[in-house]
């Protein structure tokens, strides 16, 4: 969870826009460059986004996509205004955005590869005393 909170803050971070050395000018972020957040691919740039409700007062229902826990959920959008993380449907947000985490393919090392010269279990003696 803190990792997930850790990633929202940077990526929050680099979407915010900034002062450049005093003077008002502000750093221009292009999203489309991010191709990684976390150990999620970045499928399309509008999936970065936070789900924006916009500016006017309809109230449709839409879907967005959290890059932070993987899903898609429900909200309500005004109608204009927000960002593109905007989807009609559930399965249309899930197949634009949603990331299969890739598994990790690393085996456990084999520590016993090195031992070619035993052939034999060693032998174990026990005692009686006390």
């Amino acid at each position: 969870m803190w990792t997930n909170l850790i990633y929202f803050m940077l990526l929050w971070g680099f979407l915010c826009t900034t002062q450049v050395h005093g003077k008002g000018k502000m750093r221009d972020l292009d999203v489309r460059h991010v191709t990684k957040f976390g150990s999620y691919k970045v499928r399309q740039e509008k999936c970065l986004f936070i789900p924006s409700y916009g500016a006017c007062k309809n109230h449709i229902r839409v879907y967005g996509y959290s890059i932070i826990t993987n899903r898609c959920t429900e909200y309500v959008y005004s109608g204009c205004g927000g960002n593109p993380n905007r989807f009609a449907t559930d399965s249309q947000c899930r197949n634009t955005c949603y990331v299969v985490p890739a598994r990790n393919t690393v085996s456990e090392p084999d520590y016993y590869a090195d031992d070619d010269e035993v052939t034999e279990p060693m032998p174990v003696s026990y005692t009686d005393d006390y």
